[in-house]
């Protein structure tokens, strides 16, 4: 039994120092490489056939799962190293950035990229470098063809790392990129880390993480009442006059904003460029929609109050010719803005000098100074212009109430009680058709700051699909007609009585739609503005 110890004493110790086991790993799982097929030669050195690469001793070790696989570091070696992003036998999709399986017979990746900032020297033997494979990080890939003046590239033909002359990066190693072929355009691509491997995240603010716990519940809850107001309006005919339609209009674009805001807050890290820019300019058009309608509506109620008569015909006549003018108007610039800010963004020959929206690498505008230029600066010219015909129109309605006191007399008092009532709520209607709370939104992106100070304004934000669920949906009104019209097939709306009478309910059912320019408008149905993706 000794001499068997011994024996296999020895035969262990002898396999431990030819295999070069250690109780560590020599390097990181980004800067290693599986040996297949290796070959151990006399002097403890391992022989990589498939790469041909030369292990010495010290470079190379045993998993110490199996004992049997090999792994060496061939950065550690007097070659330059560069890793590849996918497998052996995968490529990378364009769209989806995923690796898929590659048909070409092993070794077929040879990429002849730039080894030098004046793309003279190009790497046509890449045996030159040795080769890592897997990608262990989130980032994006560099297109040259599309941002010729941001993604230029080259790689260091002595080292391996990856130099951005045009972002003044450069010396980043396979702890911050990987190289591969996309099929799609034929060309070999660097795709660059978000952060460096090996580096361990920062804290995350207090603030930052209540962030990401109240704004999707925020957002969800927005969405929810936005399509129970839609479906509303939808279902009661008599409420689709031109402001219903309007604020239809307002309410699908709002909920068009959010439902590609929560994907793109959700699921962010997994979309490809492509997609992100996409859902990034979807996003980016609703959310002007939402404004332009919000215009929309703040000048067509300044308008009746003011009695002016600005389109002739009939009553519905001049409603239709109206709504199609404001359709134009609220979907049109905002598609014209979006057109402008997509060829900005994608036009390969734009000068270095101009400010892009950069929507690749969050799905929105990736520094304040775009976010400003593009989009809170049309956005504030809009609350602004909605702020002066608030003003207007609270002048009109003084205005009326001062010549309605010098009409009625003393006699009168109930019914101008009755009246200040209504212009009351028409006023904290309008405030929030006016959006203040984007004003506090805006100053806050003006003002910087923690995040602390503004995540209440930004929460309430978040919210508006509630607010407008609450203004215009919640109302006796409306539940009267919903009651009056679906009562009978719905015996479940009857919850929403509240303890009105069904003759009272029966008889106020079917109400008669009020004129755009009658100063009856005192009900007008307004909107709260929307919340934007927040890049702070």
């Amino acid at each position: 039994m000794t001499r068997i110890a011994v024996k296999l004493f020895v035969f262990a110790t002898i396999l431990l120092t030819i295999s070069g086991i250690s109780c560590a790993t020599l390097c990181e799982p980004w800067e290693r490489s599986e040996v297949l097929n290796p070959v151990i030669k006399i002097d403890n050195s391992v022989w990589d056939p498939e790469n041909e690469l030369l292990y010495p001793n010290g470079t190379y070790w045993t998993d110490e799962s199996d004992n049997v696989t090999i792994y060496g570091c061939p950065c550690m070696l007097s070659k330059p190293c560069i890793r590849k992003c996918c497998q052996k036998d995968e490529a990378m999709d364009y769209d989806s950035l995923a690796c898929l399986p590659h048909e070409d017979p092993w070794p077929w990746f040879q990429p002849n990229v730039p080894a030098d900032p004046e793309y003279n020297i190009r790497v046509e033997n890449f045996n030159h470098f040795g080769l890592i494979v897997g990608n262990y990080c989130r980032g994006y890939v560099l297109e040259p063809p599309i941002y010729p003046d941001e993604d230029k590239f080259y790689i260091n033909f002595t080292d391996g790392t990856l130099a951005m002359p045009l972002k003044n990066r450069s010396g980043m190693g396979v702890d911050r990129y990987c190289l591969e072929y996309v099929p799609k355009n034929h060309s070999y691509l660097p795709y660059v880390c978000f952060r460096q491997l090996g580096l361990k995240a920062p804290p995350l603010d207090p603030c930052v993480k209540w962030r990401y716990i109240l704004y999707p519940i925020g957002m969800s809850i927005s969405v929810f009442f936005l399509l129970i107001s839609l479906l509303v309006l939808a279902l009661l005919p008599d409420m689709q006059n031109l402001h219903g339609k309007c604020l239809m209009c307002h309410i699908a674009s709002f909920i068009c904003a959010y439902i590609f805001l929560s994907v793109v807050q959700s699921k962010g890290h997994e979309l490809s460029i492509n997609v992100c820019v996409t859902y990034g300019f979807i996003i980016y058009f609703s959310l002007l929609c939402t404004f332009f309608w919000l215009n929309i509506m703040c000048v067509d109620i300044c308008v009746a109050f003011s009695s002016l008569q600005l389109i002739q015909g009939n009553g519905k006549e001049r409603e239709l010719k109206k709504f199609l003018i404001y359709f134009s108007y609220a979907f049109g610039l905002p598609l014209v803005i979006t057109g402008i800010t997509v060829f900005i963004e994608l036009y390969p020959y734009i000068p270095a000098t101009m400010l892009k929206p950069n929507f690749k690498k969050t799905c929105w505008f990736h520094s304040a100074e775009s976010r400003r230029a593009y989009f809170v600066f049309p956005v504030g010219i809009i609350v602004l212009c909605n702020a002066i015909l608030f003003l207007l129109t609270a002048f009109s309605i003084w205005k009326a109430k001062k010549e309605t006191l010098a009409i009625h007399a003393n006699n009168s008092k109930r019914h101008n009680n009755k009246e200040d009532k209504n212009r009351f709520k028409l006023y904290i209607k309008l405030s929030v058709v006016m959006g203040l709370s984007w004003v506090m939104e805006i100053i806050s992106w003006l003002a910087g700051g923690s995040l602390c100070y503004w995540i209440v304004t930004d929460l309430i934000n978040t919210l508006q699909g509630a607010f407008i669920f609450i203004i215009f949906t919640c109302k006796k009104k409306v539940r009267r007609k919903l009651i009056g019209r679906y009562g009978a097939r719905w015996p479940f709306l009857k919850v929403l009585n509240l303890g009105q009478s069904s003759e009272v309910l029966s008889s106020s059912a079917y109400s008669s739609n009020t004129n755009s320019s009658d100063i009856k408008m005192k009900n007008y149905p307004s909107t709260s503005s929307s919340s934007v993706p927040d890049t702070r």
